[in-house]
């Protein structure tokens, strides 16, 4: 499991928070609609954590979320019921094409998780830094 600045971006838009893969870490098939994709979000200490599950393993990865990650209208998505979460891969170079997988957040799913990103705005770096580090070291512990 790995966190994403190495396998993928967050690329915030007005109607999802899409999640860019990098598509030299990933099979081309690996958003195909039969491909098995669990999208888990859980939280820590005030702060998001989307883990995205793959049928292989190899291929999981997962994101930490704070409000100081987003910027003004990079926020936009949050205010969709229901909040979008896109996994995007281009195919290859040559033909240009984009594929993508697509999650519905359930209207509590999406209160939650706006209301939680929200709240963040109270903590102080100090906090999220603790709590980062505590999810890195402890990171077994979210995989259950």
């Amino acid at each position: 499991m790995f966190s994403t600045p190495d396998f993928a971006r967050l690329q915030p838009t007005s109607d999802s928070l899409n999640i860019i893969l990098k598509n030299t870490n990933f099979p081309d098939n690996i958003l195909d609609e039969a491909a098995k994709i669990n999208l888990e979000i859980k939280y820590y200490s005030g702060l998001t954590l989307l883990f995205l599950k793959f049928s292989q393993p190899y291929h999981d990865f997962f994101e930490i979320l704070t409000y100081q990650g987003f910027r003004g209208s990079q926020m936009d998505w949050l205010d969709k019921n229901p909040v979008i979460i896109k996994l995007v891969m281009s195919d290859t170079v040559i033909t240009d094409k984009l594929t993508t997988r697509e999650f519905e957040l359930d209207t509590d799913e999406s209160i939650v998780l706006r209301t939680n990103l929200i709240a963040q705005k109270s903590l102080t770096q100090e906090q999220i830094k603790y709590a980062e580090e505590y999810i890195y070291s402890n990171l077994d512990k979210f995989l259950k």
